[in-house]
């Protein structure tokens, strides 16, 4: 703002006037500038929201429940991927995801974040820990290796499986395993 007033007034003083204006003759500046001022400064103090408006958000989204349509979309989503099984897949993405559900990305989203609490990957991890686990207990799988039926579920690496069954289980694949041999039937 203090450009655009002070330009013109510059030019005007070099252009007609030879630079031998006053200072004096630049007061309407100074008031103008005051005027300003203290135009922007009330319009803070009486409306804060302007200015904060931003961590406001934040802070009503952290703080709001889901609503009664993000839980009804939640438990269809997971209704969705216990009966088609995207999860298994391992190049599973969310853009993939919604895709295969005609759904935008960012509904989707919106769905497993506000909906179920959880991001992405953990909502997904969780059914290919469930799948692990059924085909762990399952005399099917005996001959094959921890690794191999990760994969099957949908895991693409062995630290990423290993991780996270360890956070959601709270033990690491093998001990599982062990101890699930061990309980009497």
């Amino acid at each position: 703002i203090l450009w655009f007033l002070w330009t013109p007034y510059t030019i005007i003083d070099y252009v007609i006037f030879d630079f031998q204006l006053n200072i004096s003759d630049y007061y309407p500046i100074y008031v103008l500038l005051s005027i300003i001022t203290i135009w922007i400064s009330a319009e803070a103090f009486l409306r804060p929201e302007i200015i904060f408006l931003e961590a406001n958000k934040k802070d009503n989204i952290n703080k709001e429940t889901p609503s009664e349509e993000i839980i009804k979309k939640a438990s269809w989503l997971k209704e969705q991927i216990a009966t088609n099984l995207f999860y298994l897949n391992s190049e599973l993405t969310l853009k993939s995801l919604a895709d295969s559900l005609n759904i935008h990305p960012n509904i989707l989203s919106k769905i497993i974040n506000e909906g179920l609490d959880k991001n992405f990957s953990d909502f997904i991890n969780e059914y290919r820990i469930n799948a692990f686990i059924d085909k762990l207990d399952s005399d099917k799988y005996d001959n094959i290796t921890l690794l191999g039926i990760s994969f099957e579920c949908g895991f693409n690496s062995k630290t990423t499986f290993n991780r996270v069954f360890k956070n959601i289980k709270g033990i690491t694949p093998l001990n599982y395993k062990k101890s699930i041999k061990n309980m009497p039937e």
